[in-house]
């Protein structure tokens, strides 16, 4: 067996993982259980578990090949999975079986000697769903299944033989922004599988609270905006610094803001989304801010919404405030009475949380004003 798992090495590291067909095939004629005896002492010549062991190793402790003999190895066979997007899964090795996870969600069970296909497995995933990361991190072994964690944050049971479903089961709602890249651990009967939500509230791990919740918390940063458009009256039309917004300015800003916001929700918005290719960035940064809760320093504003000039009092900007607000939260409550998420130039998003996100805009310009308190 040492010998198969030197071929297999050698694959792994000349191996091409391209975009070439594959085709499903047989069925694994004689499986060997992983039971949890096995998994916490697993075979030198077996991968069984992400990492190698319970302990993380993380290496191999086969010791034919060395730094002496590496530069003779050559490849056994080569292998391509169909997928052309970034494969991150270690192979799972089990007495000559190895089973290898794709992006997309794709599973193939390979012949280790000869990288003849047994089986492949392909989750069928909606056709709305946005794949922030799309990538897969590896499958699970456990007695005779294969377990796989879904980017529609299902968990798939797998016959290990076969690779027919045995079972899947909903960990998460994939609507509300959650997604599974990770590898499953397998332990004493139970399988874990985390799954993580693009925008979930970083302070406390939980759900957001509903829209309701957010919406105050919205209305609250606009009334500390006005509040400090009165204390900056003395300054009104003044640039704080060269090249900066005078308070009219942050005023009127933020209400553009807040109805272009209005707009996005009602599905009417009047700035083009961006191209594709952009917004998987624009999300990561949408998460970012939501992760520091706050906008990060030097943020610059969207050139549509840099105003050359705001409401004329701080007693104007009252009412342009509370306008572009009342709009925003009356759109807002609508589409969550609808369904709980909205499409945006950062992807899908949950109403609660594109809401908290114009609220940490609001609040970032609000210290801008020389009246902040």
């Amino acid at each position: 067996m040492d010998s198969t798992w030197k071929r297999v090495k050698a694959a792994l590291l000349l191996g091409v993982i391209g975009a070439l067909p594959i085709a499903a095939a047989a069925e694994v004629s004689n499986y060997s259980p992983v039971t949890d005896a096995r998994l916490q002492n697993p075979e030198r010549e077996n991968w069984l578990m992400y990492r190698g062991n319970y302990a993380g190793w993380g290496y191999s402790p086969l010791d034919k090949i060395t730094t002496a003999n590496v530069g003779k190895l050559a490849p056994a066979w080569t292998f391509g999975t169909g997928v052309g997007e970034g494969h991150q899964s270690p192979p799972m090795v089990n007495n000559g079986i190895m089973f290898v996870s794709t992006p997309q969600n794709q599973v193939i069970a390979l012949d280790a000697r000869n990288g003849d296909v047994l089986w492949t497995y392909k989750k069928q995933l909606p056709e709305d769903l946005l794949q922030l990361h799309p990538t897969n991190r590896g499958v699970a072994l456990y007695e005779d299944k294969v377990y796989l964690a879904t980017v529609d944050a299902h968990l798939v049971a797998l016959d290990a033989k076969t690779g027919k479903v045995v079972w899947t089961t909903k960990v998460e709602d994939w609507k509300h922004g959650y997604y599974m890249s990770l590898m499953p651990l397998a332990a004493k009967g139970n399988t874990l599988a985390g799954s993580f939500r693009s925008t979930t509230d970083s302070r406390t791990g939980g759900p957001m609270a509903d829209v309701n919740d957010a919406l105050a918390a919205n209305r609250a940063a606009v009334l500390e905006l006005v509040a400090a458009a009165e204390r900056s009256a003395a300054t009104w039309t003044t640039a704080r610094a060269p090249g900066k917004w005078s308070p009219s300015q942050v005023v009127e800003h933020v209400a553009r803001g807040l109805e272009e916001g209005a707009n996005v929700v009602s599905g009417a918005p009047k700035i083009g989304m961006p191209p594709a290719f952009l917004r998987p960035l624009l999300r990561l940064f949408f998460n970012r801010i939501l992760k520091k809760d706050a906008f990060p320093k030097g943020f610059k504003a969207h050139k549509a919404m840099a105003p050359a000039s705001g409401p004329a009092t701080p007693a104007e900007a009252r009412v342009r405030l509370e306008g572009a607000f009342a709009r925003f939260d009356q759109e807002c409550r609508r589409r969550a009475a609808s369904g709980p998420n909205v499409s945006t130039g950062f992807g899908t998003l949950s109403v609660e949380d594109f809401v908290r996100f114009n609220a940490l805009h609001t609040r970032h310009h609000c210290k801008q004003m020389p009246g902040a308190a």
